[in-house]
């Protein structure tokens, strides 16, 4: 959380992993359903997305690893993978 002043629907959450040369950092705002993912590689951002229309955020482990899976809408969802390694999906 970053501020722990406020209540945590409307606190901006930060999670942060590094998997060899790759870095994840993913933040949510759960009241307003802001996402925001960046991606770098080497220290240099190669994948980034800014939105405010998540349906749901959830995570998950099964035998792949760790994943959070950011539902867009009814037709999209993003499976990123934080463990064994950075990875993500966009399914539709």
């Amino acid at each position: 959380m970053v501020d722990a002043h406020v209540p945590w629907a409307y606190n901006q959450s930060i999670y942060r992993v590094i998997r060899g040369e790759m870095a994840l950092e993913l933040s949510l705002v759960p009241s307003s359903h802001d996402v925001r993912i960046v991606v770098q590689y080497r220290g240099e951002p190669i994948y980034e997305l800014i939105t405010q229309t998540v349906l749901d955020v959830d995570y998950r482990r099964d035998t792949l690893g760790e994943h959070i899976d950011i539902i867009l809408d009814d037709n999209h969802a993003i499976d990123v993978q934080v463990k064994p390694r950075i990875r993500l999906t966009h399914s539709n």
